[in-house]
Order: structure tokens, then sequence, then C-alpha cells
């Protein structure tokens, strides 16, 4: 959802969850679509960009037991959608999760693949790369990555300039 916060006009007299989303550009008459949604609400997972080929990636990775390294960004967002995918695969592959997925932390505010040290011993036997949250415009990064051998899988919602080459981006 794009917003923009319009400037005045503030109604003190309305409810306040309906004058946030009014000075962010959304209609009185849409509001309850915002507040109430239903499952038709829902976008079908299959409408977005590389959907299918990421979960292919991703599965053929739990199918042959291989490793992959989950890059978590340390902000809310970040560590809120690298928890969400470990539980979803947790549920689903609690073996693979357990002994296959492997986690690396940024120790500062540093965003997607940028300060990975992926060439460490830690990853040698590493060869898909999981970044929810960000790496979409780590450009120079997937082809460096995929220089080694590494498959990296973005499930992203930041804008990006184009869709890489070198990674499979799921970002709509």
């Amino acid at each position: 959802m794009k917003y923009e916060l319009l400037r005045g006009g503030v109604d003190i007299n309305r409810d306040p969850i309906q004058e946030i989303l009014v000075t962010r550009g959304i209609p009185c008459m849409e509001i309850p679509n915002y507040l109430y949604t239903t499952d038709t609400d829902i976008t079908p997972p299959e409408m977005l960009s590389n959907i299918v080929e990421g979960a292919r990636l991703l599965l053929s990775y739990i199918d042959k037991n291989e490793k992959a390294l989950l890059i978590v960004d340390s902000d809310c967002d970040g560590l809120t959608s690298s928890a969400v995918l470990t539980n979803f695969l947790y549920d689903l592959f609690p073996t693979w999760t357990e002994h296959n997925l492997h986690f690396f932390f940024h120790e500062g505010k540093q965003h997607g693949l940028e300060d990975v040290p992926i060439e460490a011993d830690d990853f040698k036997d590493i060869h898909l790369v999981i970044c929810p949250d960000a790496g979409s415009n780590d450009y120079e990064k997937h082809k460096y990555f995929k220089s080694l051998n590494k498959e990296i899988l973005i499930i992203d919602h930041h804008e990006a300039e184009y869709e890489s080459k070198d990674a499979i981006v799921i970002n709509n």
C-alpha cells in the first residue's frame, strides 16, 4: 500500500483511527476495507512474481536435506519476518529446520547481504541464502554470492530499481 501523509486539515472531531487513515490519503468510504478485511482482500500467492520459483528453490533444498542460511535483519520487520518464516518452516519441516536452517544476525543496523561473511568456513556447506525483508537492491552481492555457487532467495517489500538476474526476488 502506498500512502502519503497529507498536511493540515486535521479534524479533531473524527475518530483518531479514521483521521490517521484519511491523512494518509485513504478516502473515508474505503476505510472499512482497511479495518475489516476479509479473505477476499488476500492476494492469491500465485499472483506474486517469482513465488513459484522461490518455493521450488526452497523445497529443493529441503527435499535434498541441504543447509540454508537465513539472514535476520535487526529491525522490527526483519526480526518478525524471519520469525514467521522460521516458525512456518518448523511447522512443516521440523527436522530440516532444526538441523539445516542456520542464522546470521547483523551486529548493527546493517540490512540484507551487505555484511554477511559468506566466504567464512561456517558457511562453506551452505548453498542457499534466504533474505527476508531486505536484499532486493544488493545487486553486487547477488552476483558475488552466485559466483561462489550460492543461490539467493529474497523475500522483500522495499522498492528496487530493477529485478536481479542473479537471485530469485519475491517483491511485489
